[in-house]
């Protein structure tokens, strides 16, 4: 019994981790990423509307994906769709990583954003059904900061003395 629980603690700590981790990574990273966007693409920021789009593309996906939640859950189950959250997410960073014009850029973060949505969802009702009582408000609060740790990361990851030449 004693190594059944400690599975289903180690199973519910790393759902927290991936999740939370995966939502607050992909919140934080567009604030220092932008302008270098805007550089690459060569776009205006003062007459164009494509900052706004770029910006909101995740958050809209994110939306679209948290609606999905419910019939995901019903047809492959809690663990079933938190594994499969992970193909939008892996298909929109994809397209990201390979865009070659700015609006791919746009649906990768869109797709990204679904799974974003759908992971932010399933991690807390998979939380909620199978933690153990004795640590259900620890991995409660631990989903808030480990969220909080992925929006850090991706600021520090981000930041332009990192990721350009300068």
């Amino acid at each position: 019994k004693q190594w059944y629980q400690r599975r289903v603690r180690g199973t519910c700590i790393a759902v927290v981790i991936g999740g939370a981790f995966q939502f607050g990574f992909a919140i934080g990273n567009v604030a220092n990423t932008l302008p270098l966007v805007l550089d690459y693409y060569q776009v205006d920021n003062s007459t164009t509307l494509y900052p706004s789009v770029f910006v909101a593309g995740s958050p809209a996906g994110a939306l679209l994906g948290a609606l999905l939640v419910g019939p995901i859950a019903d047809r492959f189950g809690r663990r079933g769709g938190l594994i499969a959250n992970f193909v939008p997410f892996a298909v929109g960073c994809i397209l990201m990583g390979t865009a070659f014009n700015k609006i791919q850029l746009v649906i990768g973060r869109i797709v990204a954003g679904i799974g974003v949505g759908v992971g932010s969802g399933l991690t807390n009702i998979f939380i909620s059904e199978v933690s153990p009582v004795s640590i259900r408000g620890l991995l409660g609060m631990s989903y808030g900061f480990v969220l909080t740790l992925g929006i850090l990361a991706s600021y520090l990851l981000s930041m332009p003395s990192i990721v350009t030449d300068d």
